[in-house]
């Protein structure tokens, strides 16, 4: 990698990192705090359907700001509407499976207790690709960047 190639990557990294990563981190601090410390979720369990329709529309957000910095700095050539859509829905889909391998890594390793059963996590899994449906529909309806 040239030493061009390298700062814009760079970059792109820092206005991923400053731009979009807050959402996604601002998720998953309000799961921590309504699943460890106030334990919400043990009062009303339902709260968890919206918090990974919220985890899936963030995570998409995430990765689309990331496809397009990639873009904007010369790392990726230009993405087709349909092929951006299709690979922040399979990335988002991803992240998605392996947020609730954790889950169960953490219920097996340090007992959190996390996955009460198949169908809670098929419900997560489904309401995570909920959320990046949400986030594809509200960018071909209200674009929140222009291209």
């Amino acid at each position: 990698m040239e030493n061009y190639q390298i700062s814009n990557f760079l970059a792109a990294l820092r206005k991923i990192i400053l731009r979009r990563a807050w959402f996604p981190v601002m998720i998953f601090f309000i799961h921590v705090v309504c699943s460890r410390l106030i334990r919400v979720y043990d009062l009303f369990p339902p709260l968890d359907i919206p918090m990974h329709i919220a985890g899936g529309f963030a995570i998409a957000y995430f990765f689309s700001g990331s496809l397009r910095a990639l873009e904007e700095y010369k790392l990726l050539h230009p993405l087709e509407h349909l092929l951006e859509d299709i690979l922040v829905f399979t990335l988002t889909c991803t992240a998605a499976i392996f947020w609730e391998f954790l889950e169960y890594i953490s219920d097996h390793w340090i007992k959190t207790h996390a996955q009460p059963g198949l169908e809670d996590t098929l419900l997560d899994l489904l309401m995570g690709i909920a959320g990046v449906v949400l986030y594809i529909i509200t960018q071909k309806i209200q674009p929140l960047e222009r291209r």
